[in-house]
């Protein structure tokens, strides 16, 4: 792990921020059908909310698990981030895994499924939670020969 993935994981943050994890394997990233109770049913990667005095790798970690089951991340990268909404600055990580998902929180999530990098790229999902994060990502993918 470089330094600078070091230092990004290692920061303690203040409140509201939050971590997501761009889980890719085999040309695809990992993808939640989410159902908000108060507001649409969209596309998201795993993550959440970082805890006061928790590091975006705790949190990231804590996040991926309590979503999928998924205990292996690895972190490959820092992507970078973006304002997630009127409240929070959305941190995000490449990430790799070699457990599959489940849906261990069926009460949030209707399902997990891998989805192609290309379709992910070309916005085919009508529905993508944050639509700065998703370039975000894309632009990394591109611009490190993944996609």
């Amino acid at each position: 792990m470089d330094k600078e993935l070091k230092n990004q994981l290692s920061q303690k943050v203040g409140s509201k921020t939050a971590v997501i994890a761009a889980i890719i394997r085999h040309g695809k990233i990992l993808l939640g059908l989410r159902d908000y109770k108060n507001g649409p049913t969209v596309w998201t990667a795993p993550g959440g909310s970082v805890d006061k005095n928790e590091t975006l790798e705790a949190a990231a970690r804590r996040e991926v698990e309590e979503e999928t089951g998924i205990n292996d991340l690895e972190f490959i990268d820092y992507i970078g981030n973006v304002k997630a909404d009127e409240r929070d600055l959305l941190h995000i990580f490449y990430c790799q895994t070699e457990i599959d998902p489940e849906l261990t929180e069926p009460d949030k999530f209707r399902e997990w499924t891998w989805y192609p990098l290309e379709d992910f790229a070309g916005g085919k999902l009508d529905n993508y939670i944050n639509e700065p994060s998703r370039k975000v990502i894309v632009n990394y993918l591109r611009k490190n020969d993944i996609l």
